[in-house]
């Protein structure tokens, strides 16, 4: 059942709450009024049983003799589809079809228990002749042999003697739920109904309620695992759920600053390193200068290595300004057209295969320094790792109110199971990137970064039959 919605199970958790109820409340009133279910439900139906009964004996005392009798009998089972016939209490059938009573109703007729159910203990003689009396004695039900059978005490009167005898009408049918006669089922629809009516007004809103703050605090979760931490607590709610979501903002607020603080840390580490690093690029210029040509290739090595250290500062700071200064650009409009060309005349400088496709006057809202910054990485990342599969292919387009910008290659791509990661600072993967690329692991973190500061959204997958995409997503 927990595989279904929370709302779905309240619900249904509800409706068990009410059969079960339902089943105690049966179980209850045949121990309290010596009854059974068939008792209880015959209940609504016993002023309309009575009637028609008392109805029909009437017509079949004014009736002049047995034929006529059963005329009246026949006629009114015809017309309800049961079999009616009329008996005195002491066994005489009086009017109906001859038919041998089971044993069980033979019991009953005559006022007495049935065979397998002993006397109640404070039962009385049977009442002398005459009319039936009023309440719940008058009316009795066996079922035997797959027939029901359903005794009404009815007043009555000899059609020779004209003398007053006390008689039963005996209904025969094969069942009760079939037939209005026993069950009013628009009463019991009515009172269903109702029931249920008040159980979903009394539950329907606290479900809804419920289910909503939930789902808030879904999205808020969602947003805080995606790195957006401007979640705030608008319930009203003074219950668990209301402390939840109180908590729930704590926890993003100190997330929040924990972030931002990392990102403090990170750009002025590398706003520290990048002067003595710029002083060793300058030493080593000059040493290059002075030293002879034996040893230059040693000097290479170490030139290399801090180029590399380079890059990684730069990339750094890039990082840590998108992530603490992002959220306070102000975005603009951008010419998807222009940003890609530029990116693509500054990253291509070897003559690789780097196709671009889209409209021109395309525009998107965005940060255009951010935006250039992404697109180079991307492409960048292309080259670096898949520029001699096959060309890179540099798409753009417009969907209703988003613009869409897709870096394609025809690299080896990545493991299924990686392609999120690959936006965590610092991850690589050499399993499917050549460790001679080099790179810092940082491309597709700025990606991130920069792109969400614009509002926007990144995704990447896999290529059929093999290379990587990365769609970039930004508002029209």
């Amino acid at each position: 059942m927990t595989r279904f919605r929370l709302s779905v199970q309240i619900l249904w958790l509800a409706l068990l709450n009410f059969l079960l109820l339902g089943a105690l409340f049966t179980a209850l009133a045949g121990l309290q009024f010596r009854g059974g279910v068939t008792d209880i439900l015959l209940n609504p139906a016993r002023d309309r049983l009575m009637a028609v009964g008392r109805l029909i004996a009437l017509e079949v005392s004014e009736a002049s003799g047995r034929a006529a009798g059963d005329a009246v009998l026949a006629h009114y089972s015809e017309l309800y589809n049961v079999k009616f016939v009329l008996f005195e209490n002491e066994g005489r059938q009086m009017a109906g079809p001859e038919l041998s009573l089971p044993r069980e109703v033979a019991f009953r007729l005559r006022g007495g228990p049935t065979p397998d159910r002993p006397p109640p203990r404070d039962r009385r003689p049977p009442p002398p002749r005459g009319p039936a009396p009023e309440g719940r004695n008058g009316i009795f039900v066996e079922h035997v042999e797959g027939s029901y059978w359903v005794g009404l005490r009815v007043p009555s009167r000899d059609p020779v003697t004209h003398e007053d005898l006390r008689a039963t009408l005996l209904l025969q049918s094969p069942t009760l739920f079939g037939n209005t006669l026993f069950i009013d089922w628009p009463s019991w629809v009515t009172v269903m109904l109702a029931i249920l009516g008040i159980t979903a007004l009394c539950w329907l809103p606290f479900i809804h309620a419920l289910t909503k703050e939930i789902g808030v605090l879904t999205k808020a979760t969602e947003q805080i695992a995606e790195g957006k931490f401007n979640f705030a607590a608008k319930s009203n709610r003074h219950d668990e759920l209301g402390r939840l979501s109180r908590s729930i903002e704590t926890l993003a607020l100190k997330l929040s600053d924990f972030v931002t603080g990392q990102k403090r840390f990170l750009g002025g580490i590398a706003h520290e390193l990048s002067s003595p690093i710029a002083r060793t690029q300058w030493a080593l210029g000059i040493i290059e200068r002075e030293i002879p040509e034996s040893q230059k290739e040693q000097l290479s090595d170490l030139n290399e290595e801090v180029q590399h250290m380079a890059r990684l500062v730069n990339e750094l700071l890039v990082f840590s300004k998108a992530g603490i200064e992002g959220m306070r650009r102000a975005l603009v409009d951008v010419d998807i057209a222009s940003v890609v060309d530029k990116a693509v005349r500054r990253e291509v400088v070897s003559g690789e295969d780097v196709r671009m496709s889209g409209a021109a006057g395309i525009f998107a809202r965005a940060d255009e320094e951010y935006l250039g910054w992404s697109v180079a990485n991307l492409i960048r990342n292309a080259l670096r790792y898949a520029g001699t599969g096959g060309p890179v292919e540099i798409t753009w387009g417009r969907e209703a109110k988003q613009v869409w910008i897709c870096v394609a290659d025809s690299g080896p791509g990545l493991p299924e199971a990686e392609l999120e990661k690959v936006f965590a600072p610092f991850y690589r993967l050499d399993a499917a990137r050549t460790p001679q690329a080099g790179g810092t692991g940082l491309g597709l973190a700025i990606v991130k970064s920069s792109i969400e500061a614009c509002g926007g959204t990144v995704s990447i997958q896999n290529r059929q039959p093999n290379g990587l995409i990365v769609e970039l997503r930004l508002q029209a």
